[in-house]
């Protein structure tokens, strides 16, 4: 754990402290979230899933003042896909497919609790580097995330272009399968690499056919240089389907033939799983899930400054803010 008094100091991003946790001997990160007392509530609905699956950004801790939520989560030290992207500018199939399998498990998990990401994106799925595999990769932001429940949900959030067409459809509802959608348009994007969707946030697909119509140019483009098979085209399709009853579920997704067949590969792909998981354990989840400092809180001198005490999560352990 941290040893008290130790000091935590602004990192490279304005709303981002990083710390090491000294009984795990693993780096964490601590994003700053300015948020109202209410939102406390749902906090606590979301995150109480993270820590139980490798492929969802683990929370450590989190704590709660009066102005805002503190929450300590692993250091993806690899970065987002966003920046993978943009350093190889083109991934391999193989690569694309090893990714994809791991976002769906994170999908097909948060699923089985009712609970749709909302935001899927290359900037939102970060990557853990592993001692014997590149990377492990793990869903987060979960900032537009929603519990489903016999209401289905009507906010209309995420990111344009990976929001499915009811979505852009003020008042209709939507399901789980927004995040099926999204998933089809991440794997569309990692095989474009570092180039932009065609037409970017003006297109707009009204039915199957501008479906139909967008795909195959990208497709006739990325099949003439090799860089897509048949089964990944097919995989994507089913993942954007104009009827979201005919989108697959994430289960579904993961076991289409494209991230299972031929049986070597997914033998490979299966190990290396298997080797990202030696790099993670599950935690139990502590109550409560928020630790309210409001009564611990001491201000130090200053409005820049001051000290949150833990004496649950983290015993004995003093954070200092500076800005």
């Amino acid at each position: 754990m941290l040893e008290d008094g130790d000091t935590i100091t602004i990192g490279p991003y304005p709303d981002l402290v990083f710390v090491y946790h000294q009984l795990e001997n693993v780096p964490t990160s601590l994003p700053l979230t300015a948020s109202q007392r209410k939102e406390a509530e749902l906090f606590r609905d979301r995150y109480i899933i993270t820590d139980r699956t490798p492929n969802i950004l683990p929370i450590k801790a989190a704590f709660e003042t009066n102005q805002s939520i503190y929450i300590i989560s692993e250091l993806a030290a690899g970065g987002d896909l966003y920046s993978l992207i943009l350093r190889y500018k083109q991934l391999e199939e193989r690569g694309i497919r090893t990714i994809v399998r791991q976002v769906l498990r994170g999908v097909a998990y948060i699923h089985s609790k009712g609970v749709a990401h909302r935001d899927i994106k290359p900037e939102n799925v970060l990557l853990g580097i592993t001692p014997r595999v590149p990377y492990r990769v793990m869903l987060s932001d979960f900032g537009d995330s929603a519990v489903t429940g016999p209401r289905r949900m009507k906010s209309n959030v995420g990111t344009s272009f990976y929001r499915p067409p009811e979505c852009h459809t003020p008042g209709l509802d939507h399901d789980l399968s927004v995040d099926i959608w999204a998933v089809g348009m991440l794997t569309l994007q990692l095989f474009l690499g570092y180039e932009e969707f065609p037409g970017g946030d003006s297109v707009v697909f009204t039915s199957q056919e501008d479906i139909d119509n967008y795909l195959n140019m990208i497709f006739v483009a990325l099949t003439d240089e090799d860089r897509i098979s048949e089964a990944a085209k097919h995989f994507i399709r089913k993942c954007l389907a104009y009827n979201r009853e005919k989108r697959p579920t994430a289960r579904d997704a993961f076991y289409h033939d494209w991230l299972q067949q031929p049986k070597e590969e997914r033998k490979r792909l299966k190990q290396l799983e298997a080797d990202n998981i030696l790099s993670w354990k599950p935690q139990k989840v502590k109550f409560p899930i928020i630790e309210d400092l409001t009564a611990q809180s001491t201000w130090q001198g200053n409005k820049d400054a001051h000290v949150l005490r833990s004496s649950a999560m983290w015993p004995s352990t003093t954070l200092h803010f500076s800005s």
